[in-house]
């Protein structure tokens, strides 16, 4: 069975992605209205109720018809968000997106000294650990 289109509500789980066992209500109360927003503008065949796409500042005139995407939407409506961000959000973001950048940077090269490979190149004297 294909399905051609799927119209999710508050209690409706999303079972794809990285919020695969999560509910629409469960990220509308956590604040990922972005994230829903990514989802609404790149997948064709999901789409919300007129409440939800309303919490998550999806105007009118940015609706797209479904099926169907526009992932160039999503891009337009995230600059006009953040451009009625204020300085301390932004900056907030800002350094929020740095730190996350770190560690992820940590995370790859802990587990590139920790790779068999990593381990026979410190072993040899080719990097400095």
């Amino acid at each position: 069975m294909i399905t051609l289109l799927r119209t999710l509500t508050k209690k409706s789980y999303l079972k794809f992605g990285r919020y695969y066992d999560m509910r629409v209500g469960d990220l509308l109360t956590s604040q990922q209205h972005r994230i829903l927003r990514f989802y609404y503008f790149n997948c064709d065949k999901i789409n919300f109720v007129d409440e939800i796409l309303d919490e998550i500042n999806i105007p009118e005139d940015f609706r797209i018809e479904k099926p169907g995407k526009n992932p160039e939407l999503n891009f337009e409506l995230n600059e006009i968000h953040n451009s009625n961000m204020s300085y301390k959000s932004k900056r907030h973001f800002e350094k929020k997106k740095k730190y996350s950048n770190i560690a992820e940077h940590r995370k790859i090269k802990h587990r590139e000294a920790r790779s068999k490979g990593g381990l026979r190149d410190a072993n040899q004297g080719k990097r400095n650990f």
